[in-house]
């Protein structure tokens, strides 16, 4: 009889009237003869005393239940051989199912196996251990990849005394054989607000600003017809038309950390081969090209990526490319690849073919600077942008020069079913901060 987990449940609304039950001939019967015990009263009916040895052979294995079967009555000391015949479905998941059945068994002690390890002791100890008690934490290093960096934190306060020597050849000692690149780690800064996205485990470059980029409110004033975008409640970027300057406006404290995504340039459409190189030959012109290297800023979205990666660091988070690709080697894919460009490693990417994003043409402005015909929302004012379109009417020769500023890609990850390939292409275009940017009550120009 089938165990009662494996039991069919009658069903009310198909059953048959005139028979007055639920159960087609096929299911009472399985229901009744399914499982092990049918199988092992048969054999106990029909094999005489005298034999030492049964041989049962399945000649349509559907369920395992005669394998299974054989296994109860070797593990009560009878000798009983089984032999399946699998015909119409895959014979991995049947012989899952016995293996499993052989281990269950062999590990409770009802089969005795020649070899099998003896987990009873083990299980003793484990469970007669006491935890040990949770002493102060010290950490020196923490794990980056591959790698073992210093914390700065510790390093500074050791370089500050009179065993600076000392510590300076330790740590050049340390970081010779686990951190070739000799950075420090850097806590991650508090976080002043929801927007705010978290930049990974890369050390914070800070922003030391020149007096020559510290403005006042009345530099944005003068503004003819300005665009503006509201990062958060106290903080805006503000742009003049016609190549005005881009400010940075902050109205308390605010923090913007390295590599944080700050805007878009809006649409456009991509442009390879021949045309690509055409595009770039205006140096002045409306495009970024996605030339890439191991330190390219990257985006990558969490919406298309497969369950077992959605979780990484990168996700979500401005990256650099070659951490993205340790990362997602370290999650156990094999064959990267960045599209129009050659992997050598993960510190040597190359371009292969030209890939551009040319920008579309400003709209035409009408007032201030609101695109004609376009009717504003609830709480916007005249020159109201968003963080799509609001790259879309800088000056992008100016802006690639902007030291404060830096250029990234929001990426997706493809995948070629084929050659199980993931690839990362490009998807548009984004303004990060080169580093961190810590300001009060003030007004920076950003270019």
């Amino acid at each position: 009889m089938l165990p009662r987990a494996e039991m069919f449940k009658p069903d009310v609304v198909s059953a048959t009237p005139h028979l007055g039950r639920a159960f087609t001939d096929a299911q009472e019967m399985r229901q009744v003869a399914g499982g092990t015990d049918f199988i092992r009263k048969t054999l106990a009916a029909f094999t005489p005393t005298t034999v030492r040895t049964t041989a049962l052979v399945d000649l349509h294995c559907y369920d395992c239940f005669p394998a299974l079967a054989s296994l109860e009555e070797c593990s009560e000391g009878r000798r009983v051989l089984c032999g399946s015949i699998v015909l119409d479905k895959p014979p991995e998941a049947l012989s899952q199912r016995v293996a499993n059945k052989v281990y269950e068994d062999a590990r409770s002690g009802q089969l005795k196996i020649n070899g099998f390890p003896n987990y009873a002791p083990v299980f003793g100890a484990l469970q007669s251990t006491q935890p040990e008690e949770a002493g102060q934490k010290y950490q020196v290093t923490i794990k980056k990849h591959d790698r073992l960096v210093v914390l700065e934190s510790l390093a500074s306060k050791w370089l500050e005394t009179e065993f600076k020597d000392e510590t300076v050849a330790l740590i050049d000692f340390h970081n010779k054989k686990f951190n070739p690149d000799g950075e420090y780690w850097q806590e991650a800064e508090e976080r002043l607000g929801p927007t705010d996205e978290d930049d990974g485990d890369r050390p914070h470059k800070r922003i030391k600003l020149e007096s020559a980029e510290i403005s006042t409110e009345a530099d944005v004033v003068n503004l003819q017809k300005p665009f503006r975008f509201q990062i958060n409640n106290t903080a805006e970027l503000v742009c003049g038309q016609d190549g005005a300057p881009l400010y940075l406006a902050s109205r308390s404290k605010n923090q913007f950390l390295m590599h944080r995504e700050l805007f878009s340039f809006g649409s456009g459409d991509w442009r390879t081969g021949n045309d690509a190189s055409e595009v770039m030959e205006d140096s002045c012109g409306r495009w970024f090209s996605f030339c890439a290297s191991a330190k390219t800023v990257i985006l990558l979205e969490k919406k298309t990526l497969p369950n077992h990666l959605s979780s990484l660091p990168c996700v979500d988070a401005p990256t650099y490319l070659s951490t993205i690709l340790r990362e997602l080697e370290d999650a156990g894919e094999v064959k990267l690849a960045v599209t129009h460009h050659t992997v050598a490693s993960i510190d040597k990417i190359e371009p292969e073919k030209p890939l551009t994003f040319l920008l579309d043409p400003p709209k035409p402005q009408d007032g201030e600077g609101e695109p004609k015909k376009k009717k504003l929302k609830k709480g916007e004012t005249a020159g109201t942008m968003t963080a799509k379109n609001f790259g879309a009417i800088l000056d992008i020769s100016k802006f690639k020069k902007a030291n404060r500023l830096v250029l990234g890609w929001r990426a997706r990850l493809d995948s070629n079913n084929s050659s199980g390939t993931r690839t990362i292409v490009p998807i548009r275009p984004i303004a990060c901060a080169a580093g961190v940017l810590d300001l009060g009550e003030t007004v920076v120009k950003l270019y």
